[in-house]
């Protein structure tokens, strides 16, 4: 299929098709979006990470732009499969939280919620899910996730990463040397900057794992000090 590096960072593609997703009558266009992720994985991480140094715009970070989430298999891998189970009817974050908390420890109301809505962010950002009137659905790439090797999975999520305003930042400052990441969280206290950074450092981490693969694109450290 034809791409264009703006319509993977503006999303405009998969928002066509996510919207789509919410009627019920839409047969899903398994080949076409096939297509789309095999194409994203196929061009170059060094193409995406030139792309984010050219065009990042300084944003203000905000605490909705650091990801936070207990697993990483939860807000990926787990929580496609477990929606595509229920057929992706949608669902709330108290919902979510006791499809993913099931390990057999009753957790009150609260605790449900909240680990299903730290999830379910991340997995937006990591472009697997979609939301409409507070309720989470699918996305078109999370709908075909779970189909992908481990080592495509890895890539999609590295590339979409990019989007995220937080991310996209840091790697676009490596450019110009060493970056200390923490440096970008200074809208969190201190206790929470330290909370949220194995976070963060694992998303950075898949970064830099798809950049290694092609002899290091990004040659300067991630670092993290609270000054």
């Amino acid at each position: 299929m034809s791409f264009r590096m703006e319509e993977f960072f503006s999303r405009s593609y998969e928002l066509h098709i996510n919207e789509n997703m919410f009627y019920y009558s839409y047969k899903f266009p398994t080949l076409e979006v096939s297509n789309y992720i095999e194409t994203l994985i196929n061009i170059p991480y060094s193409d995406f990470i030139e792309f984010v140094q050219k065009h990042v715009q300084i944003f203000p970070i905000t605490s909705n732009d650091i990801p936070q989430f207990s697993s990483l298999d939860n807000c990926t891998i787990n929580i496609c499969k477990k929606l595509a189970e229920l057929n992706d009817p949608g669902i709330k974050f108290v919902d979510i939280g006791k499809l993913l908390l099931d390990d057999g420890n009753p957790r009150n109301e609260g605790a449900y919620r909240k680990y299903g809505e730290n999830h379910s962010k991340t997995a937006f950002t990591l472009g697997l899910t979609q939301f409409k009137e507070s309720t989470w659905y699918l996305s078109c790439i999370g709908y075909l996730f779970f189909s992908l090797n481990k080592e495509n999975q890895k890539a999609i999520l590295a590339r979409c990463l990019l989007r995220n305003r937080f991310i996209a930042r840091i790697i676009a400052e490596s450019e110009h040397g060493d970056v200390n990441v923490a440096k970008y969280m200074d809208c969190l206290s201190k206790s929470t900057i330290l909370r949220r950074k194995p976070n963060v450092m694992q998303l950075i981490n898949l970064c830099e794992y798809q950049s290694n693969l092609e002899n290091s694109v990004l040659s300067n450290k991630f670092y993290f000090e609270i000054e």
